[in-house]
């Protein structure tokens, strides 16, 4: 499922980015789909379809392309504007305009993987970026609906360079976490202060 901005309905609203010392909870399951490749199986043999998407979800989506295209972002993660699923968007810088749909993202790292340490920024921290250690490689695994027959299918793949990067770092958020978590141990233990400090910047 892949969304631009230029797509979207004109009246939708455009949403406010939860700062990052709100982000400490993981993200909640989404209830109309599996949790994982196993389950999905599982659901399909006792005759569930997945051949659409579910239209309470539609509206989601939408808003997590307005906000992540509107704040300048490359991804945004569901719980970043207050939807408690786990769902993040992403489009890969350099190669295409539209935003991607991940459901029930999640990855593992490849063997051949190393560590890289890159500046990092994040919308739910303005104003602040910091040296951020991310897998190079990654075998990334969720759920996407096809743009062209609809239906919900099981994605694996090796991801690289910035697209495994930004996928860390919103399956990130996800899991109850921003790049706060990489900072010095003050920063860390104070979230709160730290941010109310950057936002009185702006």
């Amino acid at each position: 499922m892949k969304l631009k901005l230029s797509t979207l309905p004109a009246y939708l609203k455009l949403d406010r980015v939860v700062l990052a010392d709100k982000l400490d909870k993981p993200a909640a399951w989404i209830p109309e789909l599996p949790k994982n490749k196993e389950e999905f199986e599982a659901r399909k043999a006792g005759g569930e379809k997945f051949d659409r998407v579910p239209s309470s979800l539609v509206p989601l989506c939408e808003r997590m392309v307005k906000a992540a295209a509107e704040h300048d972002g490359v991804g945004i993660a569901a719980n970043q504007i207050g939807i408690n699923r786990r769902m993040c968007v992403i489009k890969e810088p350099g190669v295409t305009d539209e935003f991607r749909v991940f459901f029930h993202p999640s990855y593992t790292v490849d063997g051949e993987s190393k560590l890289e340490l890159r500046p990092e920024g994040c919308l739910s921290v303005p104003r602040y970026q910091m040296q951020v250690p991310r897998q190079t490689i990654i075998l990334a695994e969720w759920f996407e609906f096809d743009s062209d027959t609809g239906k919900l299918v099981s994605m694996r793949e090796l991801f690289g360079g910035d697209l495994a990067r930004i996928y860390q770092h919103e399956v990130d958020h996800l899991l109850g976490r921003s790049i706060l978590d990489y900072a010095p141990r003050d920063i860390r233990r104070n979230k709160t202060a730290f941010i109310k400090k950057l936002v009185s910047l702006r």
